[in-house]
């Protein structure tokens, strides 16, 4: 596994979906960590939509 620091304002719905389909096949993967997900170049104060 990867491990990388992003800092993100925004996420797609596809994205989160993605995620948790990874979790659920691979939950090793993904034991004892800490998960974040966001859009890459998004690191505002506050999402786009705002």
């Amino acid at each position: 596994m990867n491990v990388w620091w992003a800092l993100g304002a925004q996420v797609t719905r596809e994205a989160v979906a993605q995620l948790i389909v990874d979790v659920i096949e691979n939950p090793a993967d993904y034991a004892k960590t800490s998960i974040g997900v966001s859009e890459p170049n998004t690191n505002w104060s506050k999402p786009s939509f705002y």
